[in-house]
């Protein structure tokens, strides 16, 4: 028989051999997802038998149907010798027990009370403006408010949002100074918040004019109501008998929005370029009763202060602004008299209708926009 030829010593040797598959050991109870599903649709020994012909060797999980019978299909013990073993169930929990619990019904959250949005202004001196802001945010911030407030040497500007018994609770706190007691208010309720932050600031002026030799703080200017107003429109005349001219002091995207029929438009991009304006117009204010009016009253009351300064008669303001003339005059489904459109505010409402629901405004220019978020 001849001798076998050895391979030479560094060649590689041939593997005349299939290399065996070598299958990993499985534990005991082990079951892929596949299986795991058809064992919960299946009855209770499904699953424990084809484990047993899968591995070849008794399954813990075998159990006998008499004992399967006996203790139920939650039985969870059964002994092997000594030793107690639990019994998983197949399918889990869920499928042991039925089908699952109906889920509990959620209730709808009663809607919450409507807010309160308010605004106010007033000038009067004021000289502790640092200390002042820190006492009105600490307030404000305590009671979840929203909104603006300006103070300045001249006085107060303000618009605040949130619920009725904060708002109550922080006019109390501001009117207890004697300063604010005579603070009037603009009031009415929205669905939700309009603002979206708190700002207490500290500004040269509550309404930028430039011109620091006007002083409302030292006394009101004149003013008609919305009712007297009205009627002054329907006649054509004041109760003097000169006629009646509208002056919109307000900017001219706002003008844009909304107007009283006839109003003087002298296109103000802010309301710092009135008193150039005055100058350049003054001559058509002779003879005839000036009302200037503005979205809330603080505007419209510091140009007929400065109007009246600067030698023009007869000036009056509208009291209260075009919101007030809304409130006192607007009837429902035929807006206010003499008025045409909508009328801007600076809030995330963006224009209000006569009746003093929200409107969307058409977009305003960028460089016509105002430099503060408040309604005057």
């Amino acid at each position: 028989m001849p001798a076998k030829s050895l391979p030479r010593a560094g060649a590689p040797r041939l593997q005349t051999w299939r290399r065996k598959r070598i299958q990993p050991k499985r534990p005991e109870g082990f079951a892929p997802r596949a299986e795991k599903n058809l064992q919960a649709a299946s009855p209770r020994l499904s699953g424990a038998q084809a484990c047993a012909k899968r591995s070849g060797r008794p399954c813990l999980q075998t159990i006998a149907k008499s004992d399967h019978a006996k203790s139920g299909p939650r039985a969870a013990d059964f002994s092997l010798g000594a030793q107690a073993v639990k019994a998983p169930r197949p399918g889990g929990d869920r499928a042991a027990t039925g089908p699952p619990r109906a889920l509990p019904t959620i209730h709808a959250v009663p809607t919450a009370t409507p807010t309160t949005v308010i605004a106010a202004y007033r000038f009067v001196d004021i000289t502790d403006g640092p200390t002042l802001r820190e006492t009105l945010l600490e307030r404000a911030q305590a009671l979840a408010l929203k909104g603006t407030v300006l103070l300045a040497p001249e006085g107060i500007n303000l618009s605040l949002a949130g619920q009725p018994p904060a708002i109550a609770q922080w006019l109390q706190a501001l009117r207890a100074d004697a300063r604010f007691a005579q603070l009037e208010l603009k009031t009415h309720t929205a669905d939700a918040v309009p603002f979206k932050r708190l700002l207490v600031k500290l500004k040269r002026e509550i309404i930028r004019m430039n011109e620091l030799g006007v002083r409302p703080q030292a006394g009101r200017a004149a003013a008609v109501s919305s009712g007297t107003l009205q009627r002054w429109l329907a006649q054509g005349h004041c109760d003097a008998g000169r006629p009646v001219v509208m002056l919109d002091t307000r900017n001219s995207f706002e003008v844009d929005a909304g107007r009283f029929a006839g109003a003087l438009d002298w296109r103000l991009a802010s309301f710092g370029q009135f008193p150039a304006a005055l100058q350049a117009h003054q001559t058509e204010l002779a003879g005839k009763t000036v009302v200037s009016y503005c979205t809330g009253g603080i505007r419209c009351e510091k140009a007929a202060l400065w109007m009246a300064q600067n030698g023009v008669k007869n000036v009056l303001q509208l009291d209260g602004g075009i919101l007030r003339y809304f409130e006192e005059t607007a009837l429902p489904g035929q807006g206010a008299p003499h008025w045409q459109g909508d009328c801007v505010v600076f809030d995330e409402r963006g224009a209000l209708a006569p009746d003093l629901t929200p409107h969307a405004p058409e977009p305003a220019p960028a460089q016509a926009q105002p430099p503060q978020r408040l309604a005057s």
